[in-house]
């Protein structure tokens, strides 16, 4: 036994006798058997005669949460606690506990989808309760030992998780054994316990409003009593787990615990190998596909994505090596890859496995899966803020739900449609969000429900007939009520979130700022980051209006730096506005300045006008009005020119107009404009009564009032304004404003010098442009990866299809998700006769769905040419048309194809250039693409056909032929008929081979308008062709080969045609020569079985030769024949 180790585990279990509290040591030996030998005499010397063994394996590498769920397991036993028990022994609302039993009993159900803020709150959550239960099941007078060896072997998710569940002892309360270092004296460890219990009394009461617990239920245990050993062996790892992996996670171990080292000499004693049996509860191998894709999931159900990620990349390695098998579940495969990567913020990598979900998707036709696939890059475009991607693929899903009927994922595309339009602050309907709100309580989607309840406030500004913040008061009153009943945390705090929202904007602010309070504790206690920015944002909003701008300062610049830790560049912009407004109203013009133009950057590089509840006229504005403050006029007209500019795409509209026109009439009062600047001043004094301004903009209306009036000295204006504005400021305990009120009542100009004491880190706000200007970068590139992979599916698709309207069809719905377009077309056109035949249309919009090729086809005619077209804000007929590209389908240097593109919503707008870059590809790939299946057919026609009457020839009749009999069913029929020309020679003789040709075409045209749609006809050679009729026995097939006998003596020989053909009389055409036909007929139930083409094709020619040896013109069924003649054509044929 090792002295080292044997020092450590005594002074580990004198130490947990002391404080009754999780004693951990972690061993670093390639020996794992001296390990569990140490172990097993602790326990024999202490007399324990129960302690908890775990031995891994390498099968526990793909098993989830190992061994901290062995260990549960074990000790869940121990105590006879069954897992349908746990939730209510660890009191767990609805939510968490139907989530935590569905992983606890691998219940796996993809069908659920994150927000990022949910997927947060899950991970802590989980980790949380099975921490929590843990150490309720290892409380106890006793201390519990465990050894656990071999950790090697468990996968990177497991370890983590392990760490995760463990670590937190260490900067706490809890004495961990440290060789290395002293132990923490008493004061130490009493003043970190003490601290630790005022945070958890604290936090305990957070959400005590909305707890309907039960005061009856067992009292949980948080005093684990426990001797935990931990033995690995780094120089014997799983395949899997590389060394440079490994090294980290020891790492990882080595910081938290006190880790051994001991070296070989340091063991002397026994070192045999004791093996441990292994539990019941350890992993089984997996040995077959449908046993990895089964342990995938149920991994994924425990969020071990790593694993996953693994796990899915072998299966879909071995799919792409055994090209002739199929395997079950591809799409699902993709699905959970997809999955992992997101949540594991590998967006990109995400990207790419939804896309190829929705190819495989699409090749088994399964439609429900390429609406799932569409679902699931909206929302990594949702984690990604990019809305609008969301948008198009939330779109394309909600068209694919359509199709499949599966109104479920209609709804939840349409969700993830309201997510896109409220986060880029767009109109999406009252009468849209009733519908939504009650189809999601319908299909029982609470979270999204809460969600679109807690934020129809965004939506009042855009219908203020049927929206105001009482009603969104409500519906948020409403959301915490649902929240609360289904028991989501995460919920309840952004619902108070948005409730301050609401309470601000109905000048409630003391209200307001206890609701955000509220949330921010509840976000503390349940540590969502991500909402946490949010909030502290909206905190900083508050403090900024209230004019405590010292404290505003700092919650903002907390929200900016957890943005950029969080990479959220949608949240990174609104608080660089914010703090610029902050500088604006704290008389730091020239930081506003900067800051301004530093948000003006980022969104160049970002390539958008907008930003979440603001857009690039709030940049433009504030920049004119802190030029109105510096006296350069010409600059601010400048800035209200650009906004001008840009108010067609962008309406000016609420506080953007209040502010243009404010503005502007300053504007007009420096340029001596005295009658232009009162009538504005009017207009915007009837828009400031209506009592929907904020207290900044209505303090900013009242300065502006004085300045004016003392400008043409109408002092009774004035004074009135003035004692209307500091009643104002009075009344809202606004204490900053009165003092800039009185400033510009004495004609202080500058009434804003000496005002701040806030400290400007310019520095850290300039960095920013270069962590955008370097994300952006790696999303360019990403973008670029993904047109190659778009135009790689195409070609890939192009493949694997024998028509062009496919390939047509599949490559519209692909540009219609992925770009900024409704829509399109694509057909063939003639240069020459200005004339267009339709291949293939695809209509996405909700707003002109009629719009169709049927409708605009004069315009496409007027617009065919070899060049790139582009028509913005045109009128087609009775539709308006935002935007119109039409690209050139050419091959060398003839346009054969056109496909135009069309969108309808101008709201969303992305960079066009970009976008035809990246069609002008794929219309080129497509030229291609259609060039290739039209030359193909045409080679399948020339090598099938027979050139001179276009049907089949002997070889492809052979073909279809031998495969219709191996295929043909023990029940069914098949007949054929042979049929020869009679009198053929003679008009090839005498009115020549011209003719001859013309007379097969004439007769195969016949033979084509007699066939039924299951009927194939040949040209066997020379003037003999086949009928092969299916499912059609004898006597039938005599009836319809003497209608076609008796066809073609209707004919009169083609007389009149051949005259026609030959502009003159025909006078050497006697009716006895007129062109006829002799028939045989054979069935294929006359025949013995097995029977082959040889056989059906031999009896049918005896027949027909019958036909000719006994006077021609007849049709002649082959079980119908005489012995005698039978004798008569075998020995014609000897």
């Amino acid at each position: 036994m090792s002295l080292y180790l044997r020092r450590a585990l005594e002074q580990a279990y004198l130490q947990n006798l002391k404080n009754r509290e999780i004693q951990t040591i972690a061993v670093s030996h390639n020996n794992q058997a001296e390990i569990r030998n140490d172990f097993n005499i602790l326990c024999e010397k202490k007399g324990i005669s129960n302690p908890i063994r775990i031995q891994l394996t390498p099968e526990d590498y793909f098993a989830p949460l190992s061994p901290i769920l062995y260990l549960i397991n074990e000790l869940l036993f121990r105590h006879n606690i069954e897992l349908t028990q746990v939730s209510r022994l660890l009191k767990l609302g609805k939510y968490e506990s139907n989530m935590l039993n569905s992983m606890l009993q691998n219940h796996f159900d993809i069908k659920e989808y994150y927000m990022p803020s949910d997927l947060e709150y899950i991970k802590l959550r989980i980790r949380k309760h099975i921490q929590t239960l843990l150490h309720h099941l290892l409380s106890g007078p006793d201390p519990i030992p465990v050894c656990i060896c071999n950790l090697q072997y468990a996968g990177p998710s497991s370890i983590k998780f392990l760490i995760d569940i463990l670590k937190t002892n260490t900067g706490d309360s809890t004495y961990i054994y440290s060789i290395r270092e002293q132990s923490l004296n008493e004061m130490q460890k009493k003043a970190i316990k003490l601290r630790e219990d005022q945070r958890r009394r604290r936090s305990l009461n957070i959400f005590s409003a909305y707890n309907n617990e039960d005061d009856d239920e067992q009292e949980l245990l948080n005093t684990p009593n426990c001797i935990l050993l931990l033995g690995f062996n780094s120089e014997n790892l799983l395949n899997a787990t590389t060394p440079a992996k490994w090294l980290e996670m020891e790492g990882e171990i080595e910081r938290f615990f006190a880790l051994i080292r001991p070296s070989d000499p340091d063991y002397r004693g026994n070192s045999t190998d004791n093996q441990w049996p292994k539990l019941k509860y350890q992993a089984k191998p997996i040995l077959t596909f449908e046993d990895a894709v089964e342990r995938c999931g149920i991994l994924f159900n425990y969020l071990c994505y790593d694993e996953v990620i693994e796990i899915a990349n072998s299966l879909i390695q071995e799919i792409r090596f055994s090209k002739d098998k199929k395997f079950k579940n591809e799409e699902l495969i993709y699905h959970l890859l997809g999955r992992a990567r997101l949540y594991k913020h590998e967006y990109e990598d995400a990207l790419i496995a939804f896309d190829l979900m929705y190819e495989k998707a699409q090749y088994n036709n399964n439609t429900d899966d390429a609406c799932n696939s569409y679902i699931e890059l909206a929302y990594t475009h949702i984690f990604r803020s990019d809305f609008e991607s969301v948008l198009h693929f939330a779109e394309m899903a909600a068209h694919l739900g359509e199709i499949s009927m599966n109104m479920r994922l209609v709804v939840i595309s349409n969700f993830c449609l309201f997510v896109a339009y409220d986060r880029a602050g767009i109109k999406y309907g009252y009468h849209n969000i009733c519908t939504l709100i009650d189809n999601l309580e319908k299909y029982d989607l609470i979270k999204e429900e809460v969600y679109v309840l807690r934020n129809i406030f965004a939506q009042v500004s855009f219908d203020p007939q049927n929206l105001n913040m009482n009603i969104a008061l409500e519906m948020c009153n409403k959301a915490i009520t649902l929240a609360n009943r289904a028991g989501i945390k995460h919920e309840i705090a952004a619902a108070n979130h948005c409730k301050g929202v609401v309470l601000f904007n109905l000048g409630r602010y003391p209200d307001a700022l206890h609701a955000y309070r509220l949330s921010e504790d509840q976000y503390y206690q349940i540590e969502v980051p991500v909402e946490l920015t949010h909030v502290y944002n909206s905190i900083g909003f508050v403090l900024n209006e209230t004019e405590d701008y010292p404290k505003a300062h700092e919650y903002y610049m907390k929200a900016l730096r957890n943005s950029i830790n969080l990479n959220d560049y949608s949240e990174i912009t609104i608080t660089i506005y914010n703090i610029s407004q902050l500088y604006m109203l704290s008389g730091l013009f020239k930081e506003a300045l900067s800051t301004l133009d530093i948000l003006q950057e980022i969104l160049s590089i970002l390539k958008t006008t907008r930003l979440p509840f603001h857009n690039i006229h709030h940049i433009y504005l504030s920049k004119a009005l802190v030029y109105t403050y510096l006296d350069k006029i010409n600059l601010a007209e400048q800035m209200l020119r650009r906004s001008a500019n840009i108010s067609n795409d962008i309406p000016l509209i609420g506080s953007e107009l209040f502010l243009y026109n404010l503005i502007q009439t300053i504007v007009h009062v420096k340029n001596k404009q005295k009658q232009q600047a009162l009538d504005l001043f009017a207009q915007i004094r009837n828009f400031q009564k209506l009592g929907t301004l904020t207290p900044k903009e209505n303090i900013l209306f009242y300065m502006t009032a004085l300045k004016i009036f003392s400008e043409y000295k109408d002092y009774e204006s004035r004074f009135k304004y003035l004692k209307e504005g500091y009643s104002y400021a009075i009344k809202n305990q606004l204490f900053n404003s009165q003092k800039l009120i009185i400033n510009c009542w004495k004609l202080n100009f500058k009434p804003y010098e000496g005002y701040s004491v806030i400290e400007v880190p310019m520095n850290e706000l300039n960095q920013i442009i270069q962590l955008v200007r370097q994300e952006h970068k790696v999303n360019t590139l990403w973008k670029q990866v993904h047109e190659m992979r778009l135009i790689s599916m195409l070609h890939n698709f192009s493949l694997s299809v024998d028509s062009y309207n496919q390939l047509a069809a599949e490559t519209l719905r692909l540009l219609s998700s992925h770009f900024n377009i409704n829509g399109g077309m694509i057909y063939f056109v003639s240069q020459e006769n200005r004339t267009s035949s339709l291949i293939q249309e695809f209509n996405s919009s909700k707003i002109q769905p009629n719009f169709s090729f049927k409708k605009i086809e004069k315009f496409i005619n007027s617009h065919i040419t070899k060049e790139f077209t582009e028509l913005t804000d045109i009128t087609i007929g009775p539709d308006k048309v935002h935007r119109v590209m039409i690209f050139p389908l050419v091959d060398r240097t003839e346009v054969f194809g056109q496909m135009l593109l069309f969108s309808f919503d101008k709201a969303l707008r992305s960079n066009y250039e970009e976008e035809h870059d990246s069609i002008t590809m794929i219309s080129q790939q497509l030229s291609s693409q259609l060039t290739m299946i039209l030359q193909r057919n045409e080679l399948i026609k020339v090598s099938t056909t027979d050139m001179l009457t276009g049907l089949y020839n002997r070889m492809e009749f052979n073909r279809i032929i031998t495969k219709l009999i191996a295929d043909l069913p023990a029940d069914r029929n098949i007949s054929l008929g042979f049929i020869d020309l009679d009198n053929f020679k003679y008009y090839n003789d005498n009115l020549g081979h011209e003719i001859g040709d013309k007379l097969l075409v004439w007769f195969a045209d016949l033979l084509n308008s007699l066939k039924g749609p299951n009927d194939i006809v040949c040209r066997w050679g020379g003037d003999e062709f086949l009928f092969l009729m299916k499912d059609c026995d004898a006597d039938e097939a005599e009836q319809r080969m003497t209608v076609v006998l008796n066809s073609l003596k209707k004919k009169l020989g083609y007389k009149k045609e051949i005259e026609e053909f030959l502009h003159t009389t025909v006078n050497n055409l006697p009716e006895r020569y007129y062109l006829s036909c002799s028939i045989g007929v054979m069935d294929s139930n006359s025949l013995p079985k097995p029977f082959t083409e040889s056989d059906l094709l031999t009896s049918a020619d005896a027949a027909l030769y019958e036909v000719k040896r006994t006077g021609k013109g007849k049709v002649l069924n082959f079980r119908n024949m005489t012995h005698e003649a039978d004798g008569m054509i075998m020995e014609s044929n000897r």
